[in-house]
Order: structure tokens, then sequence, then C-alpha cells
């Protein structure tokens, strides 16, 4: 196969952060007073730089030159991002949605987000398949199951980690099977 030049965009996410205070009669009028005023902050106030530790470059590839239909490729050929929050508690800074989606055509917007939700349904399986792993390795080393040593401790609190490893296994599996 003879050799090809390719546009490769990487992205690498960089999140900063600034702390103002703010009024408000609760956190959720405070949250969106702090939303609006965001674009005020002064530059010198955001801190913030890439953390290869905590999260990884996007890499998206597309061969030089034009697309199929004899156009150039554009910055719209490549895809744009939304932030998913771990924060447990939604406030108005914290949407789901980005600018870009307010003019985007809605059925592309739907799609991403059927995508979204069957990769993160599918990458949620492998985590509850790992955490089940864990704890009945855990399980395992308390019961003493091959071993000839077993972990030092009183036969009473041994029984109650036990109980609790395994309704917790019972629950983890239960919630599984659910989602």
């Amino acid at each position: 196969m003879a050799q090809q030049k390719y546009l490769v965009r990487v992205v690498r996410p960089v999140f900063q952060v600034a702390y103002v205070e703010i009024e408000g009669r609760d956190e959720n009028e405070a949250a969106c007073a702090a939303y609006v005023s965001a674009q005020n902050i002064p530059e010198e106030q955001w801190t913030g730089r890439y953390n290869p530790d905590d999260y990884a470059c996007d890499v998206h590839c597309v061969r030089s030159g034009e697309t199929p239909e004899g156009h150039a490729f554009s910055p719209l050929d490549f895809p744009l991002y939304c932030i998913l929050s771990t924060q447990a508690s939604p406030h108005i800074g914290n949407s789901s949605t980005q600018l870009w989606m307010n003019y985007a055509e809605p059925l592309a917007v739907a799609n991403l987000f059927s995508q979204w939700i069957n990769k993160l349904t599918n990458e949620r399986v492998g985590y509850y398949e790992e955490a089940i792993d864990h704890f009945e390795d855990l399980l395992k080393s308390l019961k003493g199951t091959d071993q000839k040593v077993v972990p030092l401790m009183p036969p009473a609190e041994r029984r109650y980690d036990i109980e609790m490893l395994e309704a917790l296994l019972d629950s983890i599996r239960l919630i599984s099977e659910v989602d």
C-alpha cells in the first residue's frame, strides 16, 4: 500500500479554574451568577494546564487534501466536545450542553447523545465487572480458600467483613443487571 499524507488533529484537554466570591440566596443562585460573570474574570485569575496523569489526548485523522466531494477540510470536519462532569449536584454551570449545540442540527445533537450513551453504557459494564472481580478476590482472601495462612483478625470481625463483602457483591450484581 502506498504512503499517503494525513492531517491529524491531536487535542488535549486543559481545564482552567478561577475562584470568585459571589453573593446569592442559595447555591443555585450563586452558581447562576458565577456562570454569567465568568466571561468577565480577568485572564490572570484563571489557572490550569494539561494533566497527562488524569486526561488522555484525543486524536482524529483525515486524509490530507480534500473531502471526497472535493472540498477542503475545515475545523468542522473534526469533533466538537462536551464536558461530562462528575459533580453530583447539578448547577447551571455544569450543564451537559455546550454553546455549539445551540446552532447545530437538533437531530445531529440527539444522535450524538445517543452515541455517547451507548459508549458510556458499554464502559459501565466493564467497570462493574472489574469491581466484582476485585471484591470476589477480597472475599477469597478473607475466607482463606486455598491459603494455609488466613488473615489474622478476630473471627467475629472476619465474619462481619465476609458478610459485608457478600452483600456488597450482591448489590453490585443487582445494580449492573438493572442498568
